[in-house]
């Protein structure tokens, strides 16, 4: 139950400001436009990682600047994790990979 509140406590963070656009400010920075097949799917994926990393430090939490650049960080690496997996996955099917 606490798992819960802690997330639902991330979320309006998330959803307080414009803390959100940390999450499309990543996908600009990666070079993904809305435009993009998976574009949706990866800012879903962004606002996890975003409640996840906040989850992750509630001491950071007094210094709102340090924990954003935390997240931006911890966004960024979950979802070029995620992109560089997709590679992988559509490279190997398509017979280019070494497995």
């Amino acid at each position: 139950m606490q798992e819960i509140e802690n997330s639902s406590d991330a979320f309006q963070f998330m959803l307080k400001g414009d803390h959100e656009v940390v999450v499309y400010g990543v996908l600009k920075s990666l070079n993904i436009r809305p435009f993009h097949d998976n574009y949706q799917d990866l800012v879903q994926d962004g606002r996890l990682a975003f409640v996840a990393a906040y989850d992750k430090y509630p001491h950071e939490r007094e210094n709102q600047k340090k924990m954003l650049n935390y997240i931006y960080q911890s966004v960024r690496w979950q979802i070029l994790d995620g992109l560089r997996q997709t590679n992988r996955i559509s490279a190997k099917n398509a017979g280019w990979g070494g497995g």
